[in-house]
């Protein structure tokens, strides 16, 4: 059984760089605005690797991703590049779902054999937590103590971002590192 789910972790490892790799995302110039000259030129070189001088490429690896992500003023380009990242290995031929459920079986059968009733449980045995009871206790404390703090740290960056737009703005996932960037620049430039 260590050896089956060895294979499906490299299997669902190596599904995730094929996949990861065929994710482009094809720009021109004027959909760059924001970014700086450093990544508009590390586009340009990622679609000139590919002989396609004068256009743009963003992908889904950290370096182009995350600049994209922080400087693009192209809210429904950064949707989409987030959409992108976040559905990877979810349909076609790298698709990790039925990978994920044979490792979450496999270790199922890892934790029965040795006497747990979840893989968690077995994991967690030696260790301070204990068990999947103590840690969802210690979860829950610490949802309590940020949850306030994050709620007003988003009522905070809503309202900079609607001030920024001119209209009411509600803040979505891919929005948050873009305004938190813009926010950051507005208090300590």
């Amino acid at each position: 059984l260590t050896i089956q789910l060895t294979e499906l972790t490299l299997k669902f490892e190596q599904n995730c760089l094929k996949d990861k790799a065929r994710y482009e995302m094809w720009l021109k110039k004027e959909d760059l605005a924001g970014l700086p000259e450093t990544a508009v030129e590390a586009a340009a070189a990622e679609a000139a690797q590919k002989g396609r001088e004068g256009e743009y490429l963003i992908t889904l690896y950290f370096p182009s991703y995350s600049p994209f992500m922080k400087y693009s003023s192209r809210r429904d380009l950064r949707e989409k590049l987030y959409k992108m990242y976040n559905t990877q290995c979810t349909s076609g031929e790298f698709s990790n779902i039925e990978v994920i459920k044979q490792i979450a079986n496999t270790r199922l059968a890892i934790a029965n054999l040795m006497g747990f009733k979840t893989f968690a449980d077995y994991q967690l045995d030696n260790t301070m937590a204990k068990d999947v009871k103590h840690v969802y206790a210690m979860l829950d404390q610490l949802k309590k103590a940020y949850s306030p703090v994050e709620r007003a740290d988003m009522k905070r960056l809503e309202k900079f971002a609607s001030k920024l737009e001119g209209k009411p703005m509600k803040i979505m996932p891919w929005d948050y590192s873009y305004y938190s960037n813009k926010e950051k620049d507005a208090n300590y430039s």
